[in-house]
């Protein structure tokens, strides 16, 4: 038992630190430690000069021009009692134990901050990888072994790398700058298989920072969308559609035939591929220009006798049809446009309910995939919310009651981004922010600028921000003198820079209104 153990004693002596086994092919560095000559190759450096540091003691050490394999090498009577040593059958658990094998079971991924923030927060996750056995690995042995990715939470399929590093004292991290709100979920795995503890999933919200303020001849503005780089705005008190550029500039008044002008009552507008399509109340009709120079045509009544009160549009970024809710009919009509003229493909109707239909239907928006309808309804007690129509199969998936804490709140306005964050922008119900009910203190909201600061005691008007799902990933616009009645919003996404959503905006009817843009 004795001898025993003097072996195991002897083989401890001769064992690398950085595999735990028995010296194979060992070569001892100038600091007179010694390792694996395979152990020892994933730390020289790629340089013109390269250089190693040692694991046991941290000294930096050239490696000779001869290279590794032809240098610092071990005296021939530790060489060989090595290669007896690893040929005696002791039942040490390194002699079964492949060199930097990792597993994923043991592994894990740790996460200590706060796990909601807004978008451009930077997050550092510690990875912590170990074998079999529960024992430490240099991770700078295993790089290539170990990915990172970030993916959003439930709807995306892409997945984003994330960068994995090793500090200074060995430690290794994952480390992302997170551009975008939603839900993320960060996982880290060896080949196919995650390791412990992940994914681990960050909530991030809008950054809400205001920035410019477009102001125009706008004094009932109602919805706005996107035109290349310009706006168009309907407005209801001047019963017209208007183009206007970043500086407020009017470029045009949309033409209208001169039998609708009288009665011609603007709600919502969509756009899709340079065709404009835009609600009208007044005429129970959509017009489709299909260029801004000429007047529109008129899908009515005498195309489809289901269309009565058209309220909110959306157009599928898919394959174009147009999604248009009708407030008294309660569906949604969906008809393409062709060679032909307009066509209508379904109707989406629900059974007269609330649970399972709609009641008092307003404003409209599509999914970037093309397979959700996001309405603005109310549910069986009258509260507002937002209700997520399955286009195949005509139901209702989800609804989103909108509120802001304890106050009751009315969508102006829907707009989905191209991850499916989901932006509607909101007034306080008079009768609700007004009653006994008072809002709470709690935790203060960060302020759009960046500063920490208190919410108006009763705010008029705000953004919320949910997840296709019904997530609520916060809100801004909701400080003194940002949004006094929003009506509707657009999300301007440009590749590189942050996206912003633009907020139509008025102090009453009849006064001048503007657009009003944050950074989310």
């Amino acid at each position: 038992m004795a001898g025993l153990d003097s072996i195991n004693s002897m083989g401890k002596e001769m064992e690398c630190s950085i595999c735990l086994r028995t010296w194979s092919d060992p070569k001892t560095l100038p600091c007179s430690h010694v390792f694996c000559e395979g152990c020892l190759a994933p730390l020289v450096s790629r340089e013109r000069h390269p250089h190693l540091t040692c694991p046991e003691c941290r000294l930096t050490h050239v490696v000779p021009r001869e290279g590794l394999q032809n240098s610092w090498h071990t005296q021939r009577t530790l060489v060989n009692l090595a290669n007896s040593m690893r040929r005696i059958s002791i039942p040490e658990r390194e002699m079964d134990l492949p060199c930097s094998k990792i597993d994923p079971h043991q592994s894990s991924l740790e996460f200590n901050g706060l796990k909601k923030a807004r978008a451009g927060a930077a997050f550092v996750l510690t990875v912590k990888l170990r074998d079999n056995y529960g024992l430490c690995i240099d991770p700078r042995l295993v790089a290539s072994q170990v990915t990172a990715f970030m993916e959003l939470s439930p709807s995306s399929t892409r997945k984003e790398p994330v960068s994995l590093i090793i500090s200074a004292n060995g430690e290794y991290h994952a480390v992302y700058q997170t551009l975008h709100c939603g839900l993320h979920k960060f996982t880290v795995a060896v080949g196919d298989t995650p390791i412990r503890n992940s994914p681990v999933v960050v909530e991030i919200g809008p950054r809400g920072i205001a920035g410019c303020e477009v102001k125009g001849p706008l004094k009932g503005p109602r919805d706005v969308v996107c035109y290349g780089e310009h706006f168009l705005i309907t407005d209801g008190f001047e019963r017209a559609v208007f183009l206007i550029d970043h500086a407020g500039r009017q470029l045009r008044r949309l033409p209208l035939q001169s039998c609708f002008e009288k009665s011609f009552s603007p709600m919502a507008i969509a756009t899709h591929r340079g065709r404009v399509f835009v609600t009208d109340m007044g005429n129970s009709c959509v017009h489709v220009y299909n260029d801004l120079d000429h007047p529109p045509n008129q899908v009515d009544s005498r195309h489809f006798p289901h269309l009565e009160k058209p309220t909110g549009i959306a157009v599928s970024p898919v394959n174009g049809n147009v999604f248009v809710v009708d407030n008294i009919r309660k569906h949604v009509s969906v008809f393409e446009l062709g060679d032909r003229g307009p066509r209508l493909v379904r109707l989406i109707q629900f059974p007269p309910s609330s649970q399972s239909g709609l009641n008092n239907p307003q404003l409209a928006a599509m999914n970037s995939q093309g397979d959700h309808l996001l309405i603005a309804d109310q549910d069986d007690s009258g509260h507002n919310c937002i209700k997520v129509v399955n286009v195949a199969k005509n139901k209702i998936n989800k609804r989103i009651n909108v509120r802001l804490g304890q106050l009751q709140t009315k969508p102006y306005g829907i707009a989905v981004s191209k991850r499916d964050i989901i932006y509607v922008s909101v007034r306080v119900v008079p009768s609700a922010s007004t009653s006994a009910v008072t809002p709470r203190k709690g935790p203060r909201d960060r302020g759009a600028s960046g500063d920490v600061g208190t919410p108006e005691k009763n705010p008029r008007g705000s953004v919320l921000a949910y997840n296709i799902m019904g997530h609520f990933l916060g809100v801004f616009g909701n400080l003194p003198y940002q949004l006094d009645c929003p009506g509707g919003i657009v999300i301007a996404e440009d590749a590189g820079d942050p996206s912003i959503a633009y907020v139509v905006d008025s102090p009453g009817r009849g006064k001048n209104g503007s657009l009003k843009g944050f950074i989310v």
